[in-house]
């Protein structure tokens, strides 16, 4: 193994919705060029399309391959979410990777398109979506799509369906059913150790591997001060709404930071534990980064999509880029 080669796994890259669609192609480009095998782009509600981010980003680069993480299972009707995915599969087969979920509830709510019965819902939904990419003609119906006798005319080849979960049920599920797992944003490494955990059972019953995608959001510095900094005060504003989800407390560190919630920002940003920051993010110098996420990669993660600590409203991606290829070359 090369001296700055991290454990099996890969590093790609994140590109949040956050950023103006007028840089999507920029950085696409500078990924590839960097030597990244995966760009992954998302789609939060309502700034930019993830299909047509996505499709954008394959049709301007060569060999980038594209990860879609996610769109909700209920902002599209399952044919369309199909049609769309197989579509872009067959135009570039082999280097799209649509990954679907819940979608942030808030956002739902205010569209009207939150479920009664949400897990079941889901599994609904993405057991048609998966029908349908296989070839199935499919007859279902729930309360949030029916479908009648409806098959795909273009189907795609070898597309792999990753869904994101965070709790027991939608973790089983994507453990049965899908052929990547997509860990959101906070997810350290006592998370992922409980989540493959959880999941023991099922793994084992799976013919292939499951990918284990983790997102992870980046604060690289030559002054890891600095960088560290950055990072505890955009953590801070992360957690200041006092959200204790499942990524939090199946932490390695919930005990430290349980008596922190609540918090207003900008005490939690003081009081936050070292230990914390870097359960929660990758934060440092190039040395620390590429031990954090060593760490990740050690406790189960296939793969790393890492996204820069914005400073205000914008999104450096050089540091993020370095810190690949100082960790793969």
């Amino acid at each position: 193994m090369p001296e700055n080669s991290l454990p099996a796994g890969r590093l790609a890259l994140m590109l949040s919705s956050a950023v103006d669609p007028e840089r999507t192609l920029e950085v696409a480009r500078a990924a590839e060029e960097a030597g990244v095998a995966r760009l992954w782009v998302t789609e939060d509600y309502f700034r930019k399309g993830g299909f047509s981010s996505a499709a954008a980003v394959l049709a301007a680069t060569e060999r980038l391959e594209v990860g879609l993480g996610v769109v909700s299972v209920f902002t599209r009707h399952p044919a369309v979410t199909a049609m769309e995915a197989a579509t872009i599969g067959r135009m570039f087969p082999g280097r799209f990777a649509p990954g679907v979920g819940l979608g942030v509830p808030h956002t739902l709510e205010r569209m009207g398109l939150m479920p009664a019965k949400i897990v079941g819902s889901m599994r609904t939904q993405l057991a048609m979506l998966r029908a349908l990419l296989t070839g199935e003609k499919v007859t279902a119906s729930d309360e949030a799509a029916t479908l009648e006798e409806v098959a795909l005319q273009w189907l795609p080849t070898g597309l792999p369906l990753h869904v994101a979960a965070s709790g027991p049920l939608m973790l089983r599920f994507a453990a049965r059913e899908a052929d990547g797992l997509i860990l959101s944003i906070l997810s350290g490494p006592g998370y992922v150790e409980w989540v493959l955990g959880e999941l023991a059972e099922p793994l084992a019953a799976r013919a292939t591997p499951l990918e284990v995608t983790v997102f992870a959001y980046v604060s690289c510095d030559p002054d890891a001060q600095v960088a560290r900094m950055r990072a505890r005060e955009f953590l801070a504003t992360r957690l200041g709404h006092g959200d204790a989800s499942a990524l939090l407390t199946r932490s390695a560190h919930w005990h430290l930071l349980e008596p922190l919630m609540g918090l207003p920002p900008e005490e939690l940003a003081v009081a936050l534990p070292d230990e914390c920051i870097d359960d929660f993010t990758i934060a440092g110098d190039v040395e620390h980064c590429r031990r954090i996420a060593g760490a990740l990669l050690a406790s189960g993660a296939t793969e790393l999509a890492l996204c820069p600590i914005p400073t205000g409203d914008d999104y450096d991606f050089g540091p993020v880029l370095d810190l690949i290829r100082a960790s793969t070359r």
